[in-house]
């Protein structure tokens, strides 16, 4: 399995390849893809590469749709973007969970090539239930409007007041 510390979708010094907005392509809507060996559904999580030197964390995302373009055969993938705490106004708080994502109004295509694996993003309550975590495996309570960079305030500031018991980070098999 990768290790990687956290994923999320930067917006600090680096310009996001869908910073902007962007309509779906036009294409033909197919079931599922495979690029590189992994098999792209509908409803998957991905990290995806943001550049080519790998020297950036990847991105986090769930497929909306597999399409495969019109002119060329192409296939691009239409995704939801995942940002982490760390991208939010006033950063990681306290009561964030190590490997917590919030889920967003950013939608954008994307190249399948970019995808690096497939990992999960659980609600909240599910993320609870397991006995530990993988390092593919992480949660959202939230949903953020990237657009307007908003948060629901008040469900943020009442989860700020909640202790939540989340599930250590799986050990190695000796």
């Amino acid at each position: 399995a990768h290790t990687h510390t956290h994923h999320t979708k930067g917006h600090s010094s680096q310009l996001h390849p869908g910073s902007g907005i962007h309509v779906q392509a036009k294409g033909t809507e197919i079931a599922q893809a495979t690029i590189n060996s992994i098999i792209l559904r509908a409803q998957d999580c991905v990290l995806i590469r943001q550049d080519e030197d790998q020297s950036y964390l990847p991105f986090i995302a769930r497929i909306t749709s597999i399409t495969k373009l019109q002119t060329g055969g192409t296939i691009l993938l239409y995704v939801n973007w995942f940002y982490g705490p760390e991208d939010m106004i006033g950063g990681r708080k306290a009561f964030h969970g190590q490997k917590e994502l919030f889920e967003s109004d950013h939608f954008d295509n994307a190249n399948p090539g970019t995808v690096i694996m497939s990992c999960q993003v659980l609600p909240l309550q599910d993320y609870q239930e397991l006995a530990c975590v993988e390092d593919d495996v992480f949660f959202t309570r939230f949903a953020y409007k990237a657009w307007q960079q908003n948060l629901n305030q008040l469900l943020y500031r009442l989860a700020a007041s909640t202790q939540h018991i989340l599930p250590a980070v799986c050990q190695a098999a000796n």
